[in-house]
């Protein structure tokens, strides 16, 4: 305010400065703790419900701790308290929307101006290429490849997942060209599901895929191919045939076990589980 009516000349300006720069810093300083403690706690619901260990087996103990956390990131009124009485939170942070947006506009012109006028006559940044962190696939329809010798960036590999019904059309066809990268798949229904089929194409060195796991709505698919990473030949893929995991969605079948957990207490979204095993390696070889 003081800038905008008594600014006439640089001298206006630079006595304005300093107390500009004070009321921003002061805003920033009440904002950004608040702001950081919903984001965290959001951060922190996602990984208590991928976590696996937490929810399996099933302890009961564990189960209400984890269950009343996961309640309690839900809460907006989680907050910071200042002065001794008063409690900064998120909704009290986005009553005061319109101020933080006039300061990011200003603050995002001012930026652009530095990048346009500091580094207009650079070309480009050297050194290692910057690794992609993985996508967040909470709450999507996913599928995502394991190897038993998966690095921390994972193996290039050409697998494909037939997802078929009873008549044998194919519903889904997923191809994985990298393991440990989840690829997000269309919403088609899970419950007309009937028969899997993993095919790896021929590669010049061999490879063990340890499981494969497909999320399709309330549905999780888990293909255990080689849950014990057994180096034997029958469960390593070919370097000469095509070879191929097969198995029907049968919940009486001793190598499929369906999983309704409704013996557990989950604060989050629960999901039906399939799991099927190959125990003695590769269906077949083409």
């Amino acid at each position: 305010m003081m800038l905008n009516q008594h600014l006439s000349s640089f001298t206006d300006f630079f006595i304005c400065a300093p107390f500009i720069l004070f009321c921003i810093c002061a805003f920033c300083s009440v904002t950004i703790a608040p702001a950081r403690v919903n984001e965290e706690c959001q951060n922190l619901k996602h990984s208590l419900c991928g976590n696996t260990d937490i929810w399996q087996p099933y302890d009961q103990e564990i189960y209400q701790l984890a269950t009343t956390l996961s309640s309690h990131c839900e809460q907006n009124g989680l907050g910071i308290s200042i002065w001794g009485f008063a409690t900064l939170s998120r909704p009290l942070i986005l009553g005061n929307l319109p101020y933080p947006v006039s300061i990011m506009f200003i603050f995002s012109h001012f930026i652009i101006f530095l990048v346009f006028f500091l580094f207009n006559e650079v070309d480009s940044l050297g050194g290692k290429p910057f690794h992609v962190a993985q996508r967040d696939m909470t709450g999507k329809n996913y599928a995502v490849l394991a190897l038993c010798d998966d690095s921390l960036k994972g193996h290039s590999i050409n697998v494909t997942l037939s997802l078929r019904n009873d008549a044998g059309d194919s519903l889904e066809t997923i191809h994985f060209r990298n393991s440990k990268e989840p690829i997000e798949i269309e919403d088609h229904s899970a419950h007309n599901i009937s028969e899997v089929v993993l095919t790896a194409d021929v590669a010049p060195i061999a490879y063990n895929i340890q499981k494969v796991s497909v999320r399709i709505k309330d549905n999780l698919f888990k293909l255990h191919v080689n849950q014990e990473c057994d180096d034997e030949e029958q469960f390593m893929t070919s370097t000469t045939q095509q070879t191929f995991w097969s198995r029907r969605i049968d919940c009486e079948r001793k190598d499929v076990y369906c999983d309704d957990r409704h013996d557990e207490f989950l604060g989050c979204e629960s999901v039906f589980v399939y799991h099927l095993s190959w125990k003695r390696g590769a269906t077949g070889r083409v």
